[in-house]
């Protein structure tokens, strides 16, 4: 975004009414060596994760690590002073809960997708595991949040009982 002839960082949160909130959880399968001794498929675990892996659950695309229980919802600037801001001082809430994103063309019927490595290009990802490798996989959470709107002074939870009011009443 150009502002005064310069160009200036994205800033999503002010683009935006609604984002939608990505996190990975990330697993690596077993050794190729202890598959073929048991000769079954392929078992994944967030243990068998190596030291140049991410972190078990990360946040795309750099990989930052961050659980579902990490992820906060923006608070509003005349309260970020606060060190635990009420629900009714933060400037987004959530439109839904974390779910799985198991409807992506690439994924299985859990969610996951396979690849060779974690650094693999997203086109390389499958809803199958590699079968020339030990391979890793990752499913991806989604949740998604809302700005709260405020209109002459009144939230958007007051703007929507009055008109919920106004109808019931025109109705009677």
């Amino acid at each position: 975004m150009v502002i005064d002839g310069r160009l200036q960082p994205y800033d999503l949160l002010g683009q935006h009414v609604t984002v939608m909130i990505t996190i990975h959880e990330n697993q690596r399968a077993a050794t190729m060596f202890s598959r073929l001794l048991s000769m079954q498929p392929p078992k994944y675990s967030a243990n068998a994760l190596t030291r140049t892996d991410p972190a078990p659950w990360t946040r795309p695309p750099n990989h930052e690590p961050c659980t579902l229980d990490d992820v906060q919802l923006p608070v509003d600037p005349r309260y970020q002073h606060l060190r635990s801001p009420r629900e009714d001082q933060r400037a987004w809430f959530w439109l839904t809960d974390w779910q799985s994103d198991a409807h992506h063309p690439r994924t299985d019927d859990e969610g996951f997708e396979y690849a060779a490595t974690f650094l693999s290009p997203s086109h390389e990802w499958r809803p199958t595991p590699p079968s020339n490798t030990p391979g890793v996989r990752r499913r991806r959470y989604v949740r998604v949040m809302k700005r709260v709107v405020e209109i002459d002074g009144m939230d958007a939870g007051s703007i929507a009982a009055t008109q919920v009011t106004i109808r019931a009443g025109a109705g009677g």
